[in-house]
């Protein structure tokens, strides 16, 4: 009888322990990603565009966010063109932004046929969504999805 009583306590006491650190971290913001460049590297034996892509990461809380990793995908007009994948540790800072480099890959034959498309339509604003994840190291955080859409102005 003593040990179920023992272990109903500590069953009891880990629940609570748990949803005492999971409210510490209840009021933490997603970061905000954004392009801040992209170089290019060449070309792989998928005719696949190698590039080194710089990300601009603001940490709009007052704790330091330590990112383990993460993926990303670019679409143009609804035409997926790009990914990264990255699996370097870095913090975030309290209030602060980091700008992080990471590899990624363009499909050269997606974005060329994207890039057709608007030159045939006489288009010079493409339509872009950035989706994906970056993962935390803080356990109760875990994965922060990235969402961010908007305009790109070609030419100008």
């Amino acid at each position: 009888m003593k040990t179920i009583a023992l272990r109903l306590v500590i069953y009891t006491f880990s629940l609570i322990s748990v949803a005492g650190c999971a409210a510490l971290y209840s009021d933490i913001e997603a970061p905000e990603v954004q392009m801040a460049g992209i170089e290019t590297r060449g070309f792989d034996s998928n005719m696949q565009l190698l590039l080194t892509a710089r990300l601009k990461i603001h940490n709009p809380n007052d704790i330091v966010l330590p990112v383990r990793g993460g993926a990303l995908t670019l679409q143009i007009n609804g035409r997926e063109i790009g990914t990264a994948n990255f699996d370097d540790g870095f913090d975030i800072p309290a209030g602060g932004d980091e700008v992080v480099t990471i590899p990624a890959r363009l499909n050269f034959n997606a974005a060329l046929s994207v890039g057709l498309n608007m030159l045939n339509k006489g288009e010079t604003q493409a339509e872009y969504q950035l989706t994906g994840h970056i993962d935390l190291a803080v356990r109760y955080l875990g994965r922060v999805a990235v969402n961010r859409s908007g305009t790109l102005t070609l030419g100008g």
